[in-house]
């Protein structure tokens, strides 16, 4: 969970977390010594905007995969970024889809080869969470 640079509805982005890198880099232009650099890498959610949610509509959030072959579908990320881990819970009534990527190493497991079709974001997994939601600030910021 990051904050949203877009100016949509909605505060925060998500995404799910598919590598951990350590790695020692340097410009080869340049004659710098090697620095360490860790990052993440991402398959981004985007925003169900057809969907009201929020406290007046007693909904959560609703997100669902970028697909594929959407260029932002896929990111790095500074890990420095994360404001925390969320809960997302899969949306059952709605099933899983095998649209929004095909066989890939991307997946978690080799043997599954589709995704939820949307996950709802948990505000009420804990009260740091739910001050976020509710008043935009974590508990004790």
């Amino acid at each position: 969970m990051v904050v949203s640079e877009e100016t949509d509805a909605h505060p925060y982005e998500y995404a799910r977390v598919l590598g951990i890198f350590h790695v020692l880099a340097r410009l080869r232009s340049q004659n710098k010594p090697f620095e360490h650099l860790d990052f993440l890498w991402v398959r981004w959610y985007s925003h169900d905007t057809r969907y009201k949610w929020g406290w007046k509509a007693k909904r959560l959030p609703r997100f669902q995969f970028l697909p594929h072959d959407n260029p932002d579908a896929f990111g790095f990320l500074d890990p420095n970024d994360v404001l925390r881990g969320a809960h997302l819970i899969p949306a059952f009534h709605h099933g899983r889809t095998n649209d929004l990527l095909p066989p890939s190493i991307a997946r978690r497991d080799k043997n599954e080869n589709d995704d939820w079709k949307y996950v709802y974001g948990n505000f009420f997994v804990d009260r740091d969470m739910m001050m976020r939601y509710r008043i935009g600030d974590g508990v004790g910021h």
